[in-house]
């Protein structure tokens, strides 16, 4: 009826009745679906029970108890992305050779006061069609946090705070002199993610939503634009051609945007 698209019809329908979308998919079959045959002590007359949207989880993310270590920080990918060793070893990321994270670059993402709750597996490069290009632990809840708002939150009051999609843009800003970046690992911001962003920022301060220029970004930030226009200054950023995004903006484009 009001002629969206997929994604921003489930975007509308997430701030109506207010859902999770990662406690929706936690809650679904085992495989992501529903099952194919219904219980054979099921009757076709049995009224089907009223749906209920599967309540927030906020139990917060408990920092690991483990680091992975050995990681290869000289791993030609992390090149391929345009990432100093400087930038590598700052945000300790690598390429992991066994464990959990065995043949990505594994990312740490930390809690608001430094833990480590999780590492991100990205596959590096092109994956195979049935290889996801992202891995995450089991049980993280990634709307619970915001990448590099550790650090971002440090950062002077007076300067903007930048949100893009992903880690590599938001290591490859911060290594281009943008500090003050979190990264959503995604195109929507969750309940808890604009809760963060409220609790450190104020009515003086000033974000810049920089989404990549596809689809879901530009859905994605006009919903985050509106909503954090509430508490706010809030700028948008679009590129000029489609598929653009942050990670392939210059030293220079950086300075001009974000006023360093």
């Amino acid at each position: 009826m009001e002629n969206f698209s997929i994604h921003a019809a489930a975007l509308k329908a997430i701030e109506w009745f207010h859902l999770d979308p990662e406690a929706m998919s936690a809650n679904s079959g085992e495989d992501g679906e529903y099952p194919s045959e219904a219980p054979k002590n099921s009757t076709a007359s049995r009224p089907k029970p009223a749906y209920k949207p599967a309540p927030e989880n906020h139990t917060p993310n408990k920092p690991l108890q483990f680091r992975l270590d050995k990681l290869d920080r000289d791993h030609p990918y992390l090149k391929e992305r345009g990432l100093t060793l400087e930038t590598i070893i700052d945000f300790g990321v690598g390429y992991c050779g066994k464990g959990m994270m065995a043949e990505r670059i594994a990312i740490p993402i930390h809690n608001p006061e430094s833990g480590v709750v999780a590492y991100a597996g990205r596959w590096p490069g092109e994956p195979a069609e049935d290889t996801p290009k992202y891995k995450l632990p089991q049980g993280f809840r990634k709307s619970l946090e915001l990448f590099n708002l550790d650090r971002a939150s440090k950062e002077p009051a007076d300067k903007p705070l930048v949100i893009v999609e992903g880690f590599f843009d938001c290591m490859k800003l911060h290594q281009h002199g943008c500090k003050k970046v979190v990264a959503l690992m995604g195109s929507t911001l969750s309940a808890a993610q604009e809760e963060l962003i409220r609790k450190y920022t104020d009515g003086n301060s000033h974000v810049i939503v920089m989404l990549d220029e596809d689809e879901a970004g530009q859905t994605g930030r006009e919903d985050i634009a509106v909503r954090l226009a509430k508490f706010v200054f809030v700028k948008v950023h679009t590129f000029d051609k489609e598929g653009d995004q942050p990670e392939n903006l210059s030293v220079e484009d950086v300075v001009s945007l974000v006023n360093l």
